[in-house]
């Protein structure tokens, strides 16, 4: 069988001294950079140039290494010795694995940039790490996150502290509406959602306790997330930094609507995590903006600041949001926006898909900046099909976006009030 890669959380590098001593910014970063790969008993992995500066770390299981001179090492997980640097040893040893395995490798530059030790820039790193095509900016900002000198933005207090209240089982509407009112925008921005076709009931809410119980718990923190998010600009930017702050948020709040009608039609999905999914897609760019404003001459050169917005702001995004602790599957999303021919390993619709194709209706329908000609048509993305391979055709699905421009009219108004 293949050695099948996965995603690394960050909790796992923390169980590795060398990781540990890390700010949590920066493990979570290294995380979306590295690959979990699995080895079955048995299977060899053969010493080659390509494994120089590379050090090995044992997530699961055990490896031995076998040197030419017969002598045997043994690396196993929660062990004293659970790496391995091929550098140690000279060519021609092998390593196979005991039982069955997972690991992961670092390059040794990486190291040493992340702890400091190497004042030079990892230029071999960052070219994998951004892409030999990416612009100097994005290597720039890379290197500055990998060091933990870009501050990502914070989850709301509100949000944390709401959080915080809902670990608690007996968590009513009442103890719930006696935080959220001392934030008299947020109320009303609730109040206006729960009256609001979208939810409204018989008899028009007045009280703020009222309308967290008709959106229920789940919503209003969605909600109130979203609501937030908005607020968390930085006030001192320049002021072509700010513009293009807010076109973000317009682009963000057209994707929010757009996945909280398309999901309505998927069972399995909440319209409110579809919608978070598409107002938060692009909060990468809040810290690639605030790196940019440092270089004033972007201003004059918007398509390069498009460029660089589109090339690192889903990782950056999800890296935000992991930090935030916010669902995996909302991570995933963000993560994968602009992977159009994304292929999980789920057969039924998920957010990543919701969020895929309304951001290709939107692009197509409004030419947000991007060449059509380069974007792929709708039934080439493996999303779309999924999507219609439930309870919709091909057609419906682009057909119940175009038939509810005013349902997303009116949620665009409601999310931007």
């Amino acid at each position: 069988m293949a050695i099948e890669p996965n995603t690394l959380a960050p909790e796992v590098l923390a169980k590795f001294p060398v990781f540990a001593e890390l700010p949590e910014e920066q493990r979570i970063f290294l995380s979306y950079n590295l690959q979990l790969l699995r080895i079955n008993a048995g299977q060899r992995i053969i010493s080659s140039p390509v494994h120089d500066h590379l050090e090995f770390f044992v997530v699961s299981g055990s490896l031995a290494i076998e040197l030419n001179a017969g002598e045997q090492r043994r690396v196993a997980a929660d062990s004293e010795l659970s790496s391995i640097q091929f550098e140690q040893f000279d060519s021609g040893f092998e390593i196979v694995a005991i039982e069955d395995t997972e690991y992961f490798s670092v390059h040794n530059e990486l190291l040493e940039l992340l702890h400091g030790r190497d004042d030079k820039s990892s230029e071999h790193y960052l070219t994998i790490q951004a892409g030999s095509d990416s612009h100097e900016i994005v290597h720039d900002f890379y290197q500055s996150l990998a060091k933990n000198r870009v501050t990502l933005p914070s989850l709301p207090e509100l949000v944390k502290k709401i959080s915080h209240l809902m670990s608690d089982d007996k968590l009513g509407a009442n103890k719930l509406s006696q935080l959220i009112a001392s934030d008299a925008n947020i109320t009303a921005r609730l109040l206006r959602m729960a009256n609001s076709p979208f939810y409204r009931g018989l008899i028009e809410i007045t009280q703020l306790s009222d309308a967290i119980t008709r959106l229920g718990l789940t919503t209003t923190r969605h909600l109130i997330t979203a609501f937030t998010v908005k607020d968390a600009t930085d006030s001192q930017l320049p002021n072509w930094i700010k513009k293009r702050q807010l076109k973000s948020w317009k682009n963000s709040i057209q994707l929010g609507a757009l996945c909280y009608v398309l999901a309505k039609q998927c069972d399995r999905l909440v319209p409110e995590e579809a919608m978070l999914a598409g107002l938060l897609h692009n909060i990468g760019e809040l810290p690639l903006l605030n790196f940019a404003a440092e270089h004033p001459y972007l201003e004059r050169e918007p398509e390069i600041l498009d460029e660089i917005l589109a090339d690192a702001s889903s990782r950056v995004g999800a890296i935000i949001l992991h930090k935030w602790n916010l669902p995996k599957a909302l991570v995933t999303a963000v993560q994968h926006s602009d992977t159009w021919f994304f292929e999980p390993y789920e057969s039924k619709p998920t957010l990543t898909d919701v969020l895929i194709v309304a951001r290709l209706y939107s692009l197509t329908m409004h030419k947000s900046g991007v060449h059509c000609s380069s974007l792929p048509t709708f039934d080439q993305l493996p999303s779309y099909r999924k999507l219609c391979s439930g309870q919709m055709d091909p057609d419906a699905t682009i057909s119940i976006l175009e038939n509810a421009r005013e349902q997303v009219a009116e949620m665009k108004a409601l999310l931007n009030s």
